[in-house]
């Protein structure tokens, strides 16, 4: 079992979500079961050390799918951090990332993304950190045995075999949370404006209640400025919309 925060800062963190949301413990562990059961019956299930080797290096470039991931993506090519750096997709940008013919190092994911082009790039090596929460069970069970690549767990409650805490709630923020629990304190965004309108990127999969997105986007604010707190810089390709966080 690997808690990759320290487990009562994070049941803190978690606790207060929960005043936010209507989140349910009980069906987050069963989906957190659930992943790891499949998880340990896949061969190409790889641990916590291979992620963090394809992390390493100081410093990562992570893309959401905010509308503004076009114009990032350009930027980061021309100033070439894609060729540098490790380049972590946050899920629904992996659709925009395949359409660019371009595999990251990691997708962070709870599969709300075309799965497809997350198992695509995933056949092609990019490391698929599937995150598992009481609403993707289904999503958990039909989709992760179909991917080819390396493919690690995560969970927001307790962990389990082959499925780590390391903190953060939305897929744009855990995969900053990812990058610091793996030693990473330096990261470089783009694609993740939290205050514009939802890009039509983040849920290519499966749609959800836009009033309950925005919540989650303040949630993301928050987490990210705790990061900051804690030692971590991030930079920005472009507005984000959290204090602290410069542009570029």
């Amino acid at each position: 079992m690997s808690w990759l925060i320290d487990r009562g800062v994070w049941l803190s963190i978690y606790s207060s979500i929960k005043g936010e949301l209507s989140l349910s413990f009980d069906r987050d562990q069963i989906a957190t079961d659930t992943l790891s059961s499949v998880l340990s019956r896949m061969p190409n299930t790889v641990d916590v050390d291979r992620l963090r080797s394809a992390l390493s290096g100081g410093c990562v470039v992570v893309l959401g799918p905010a509308p503004s991931i076009e114009h990032d993506f350009r930027r980061a090519y021309s100033l070439e951090l894609l060729s540098r750096l490790p380049v972590v997709a946050v899920d629904g940008a992996t659709t925009y990332l395949y359409e660019q013919g371009f595999t990251p190092s990691v997708v962070v994911t709870d599969l709300d993304g075309d799965p497809n082009h997350i198992a695509y790039v995933n056949s092609r090596g990019c490391i698929a950190v599937v995150h598992s929460h009481g609403d993707n069970i289904d999503e958990l069970t039909t989709w992760v045995p179909r991917f080819k690549g390396p493919v690690v767990g995560s969970t927001q409650v307790e962990p389990r075999p082959h499925v780590y805490n390391f903190g953060g709630f939305t897929d744009g923020d855990r995969a900053l949370f990812i990058a610091y629990a793996l030693g990473v304190r330096c990261a470089v965004v783009g694609g993740m404006d939290f205050r514009g309108p939802v890009g039509r990127y983040s849920t290519v999969y499966r749609r959800k209640d836009e009033a309950v997105k925005r919540v989650k986007l303040g949630i993301a604010v928050k987490l990210i400025e705790m990061l900051l707190s804690w030692g971590m810089e991030v930079k920005a390709l472009s507005p984000t919309g959290v204090p602290g966080v410069e542009v570029m």
